[in-house]
């Protein structure tokens, strides 16, 4: 991202949706955000075209709704995870 950021140049624009994105994927991910970042990874995408992806997933994903809850307010949602198990003796 900084390779981008360094790239675009005079281009404002451009320069603050990079930075919105840096403080949108910083932010602790969901499991869907983790596996479409592991893919954008593991396919090497760089320069415009990972600035283009990642705002599609930041758009997909709601991630402005994190850069818009107050950070005093962080409270994180418990999700309940339940497990079920079954044994055959």
């Amino acid at each position: 991202m900084r390779i981008a950021f360094d790239r675009a140049g005079d281009d404002d624009n451009l320069r603050g949706q990079i930075v919105i994105l840096e403080q949108a994927f910083r932010a602790p991910a969901s499991d869907a955000v983790k596996r479409e970042l592991n893919l954008l990874r593991r396919n090497a995408v760089t320069g415009s075209a990972l600035v283009s992806n990642l705002t599609r997933v930041y758009h997909e994903h709601n991630l402005r709704r994190q850069l818009d809850r107050d950070p005093a307010d962080a409270t994180e949602e418990v999700v309940p995870r339940i497990i079920c198990s079954e044994g055959l003796v």
